[in-house]
C-alpha cells in the first residue's frame, strides 16, 4: 500500500525495513516504530534519559517551564563536551585520525555514503535556520544540539523547541503527513537476528516529545536500511575512515543504547536538576 508515489507504507504488512529493500519504486518507507527502539545521537534510547526526552516530560508535566527546561539542557551540554568528533562518537583511538581533525558534527556514521565535510556542512546549515526559527541568528558558533559546548542561547533555543513541539501534540496528537517534514525520519539497523532499531536523523524533538507524553509507537520514515552482516560494503569502511571492527563497534553501540561515561555522569546527576 502507497501512502503517496514515493513512501511505502509497510506498517500493516511486514512491518520491516527488510521490505523496503525490494520497493525500487520508492524512495522512503512507512513503519510503525516503538519508542524504546529509537535511537537519538550519540546513542541513546527514546524510552530513557536523553536529554530531549527528559527536557520534554518536563514540558509535559509544566507550564510555563522554559528555564526549567533549559537547565536541563544546560548541565548536560557542561557534562559531555567532546572535543572533535572521533570522542563525540564514543572512541578512545581511531585507526585513521580524520575524524580526530574534525569538529564533533562531522562525526559521519559509518554505513553514510556523505563526505565528513558534506556532513559539517549539513549540520552548520541546520544550526542557522532552527536558531532563526525561534529568533536567534546566530549558527554553529553558539554550539551543535547533541553534545556542549553550547551557549545560553543554543540551549534557550532546544528549550523553546522542545515545549513548543510538547504543546502541540498534547493539543493535536502526534499526527503525519506526506509532506517533506511529516514524519521523524530515520535509518534502520538491522544485526544478524533480523532484529531492528531505528536511528533518528530528522524529527528528533518530535521523537522526544511523542516519547514524553507516553506513545509506545509512533510512524516513522525509513529512507535507509543498514544491516550489520554488510559492515565490510559501509563507504566509510571501504574509505578507511573506519576498520571493521570499529564500524562494528560503533553500531552495536547505537544499537543497544550505549553512552559514554560523560553521559552517564549526566544521567547521575540529573535528579539535582529536576
Amino acid at each position: 500500500m502507497n501512502v503517496s508515489n514515493e513512501i511505502l507504507d509497510l506498517r500493516y504488512q511486514s512491518n520491516h525495513p527488510l521490505s523496503f529493500l525490494y520497493s525500487e519504486i520508492y524512495s522512503s518507507c512507512l513503519l510503525d516504530a516503538e519508542i524504546k527502539h529509537g535511537r537519538s545521537q550519540p546513542g541513546f534510547a527514546l524510552d530513557q534519559n536523553s536529554p530531549f526526552v527528559i527536557a520534554a516530560r518536563v514540558a509535559n508535566n509544566k507550564s510555563n517551564c522554559i528555564q526549567s527546561i533549559q537547565n536541563i539542557f544546560n548541565l548536560y551540554y557542561s557534562y559531555f563536551e567532546p572535543k572533535n568528533a572521533m570522542e563525540f562518537l564514543g572512541f578512545k583511538e581511531l585507526k585513521n585520525p580524520v575524524l580526530k581533525n574534525n569538529p564533533p558534527w562531522g562525526s559521519v556514521f559509518p554505513w553514510r555514503y556523505r563526505s565528513i565535510e558534506s556532513y559539517q556542512n549539513a549540520y552548520e546549515t541546520m544550526a542557522l535556520i532552527e536558531n532563526k526559527a525561534v529568533g536567534i541568528n546566530n549558527g554553529i558558533e553558539d554550539g551543535w544540539l547533541f553534545c556542549g559546548p553550547c551557549t545560553q542561547n543554543k540551549s534557550l533555543v532546544e528549550a523553546k523547541r522542545i515545549a513548543y513541539v510538547v504543546e502541540q501534540i498534547k493539543q493535536f496528537g502526534y499526527l503525519r503527513s506526506d509532506d517533506s517534514d511529516g514524519d521523524v525520519k530515520a535509518t534502520a539497523l538491522i544485526n544478524e537476528k533480523k532484529e531492528w532499531r531505528w536511528l533518528i536523523t530528522g524529527g528528533n524533538h518530535r521523537a522526544s516529545g511523542a516519547s514524553a507524553v507516553g506513545y509506545k509507537t509512533i510512524p516513522i520514515r525509513v529512507n535507509l536500511v543498514i544491516d550489520r552482516n554488510h559492515v565490510s560494503y559501509w563507504p566509510h569502511v571501504l574509505d578507511g575512515t573506519y576498520t571493521i571492527e570499529e564500524a562494528l563497534s560503533f553500531f552495536d553501540r547505537i544499537f543497544n543504547a550505549e553512552v559514554s561515561e560523560d553521559i552517564k555522569s549526566w544521567n547521575k546527576n540529573l535528579i539535582h536538576t529536576l
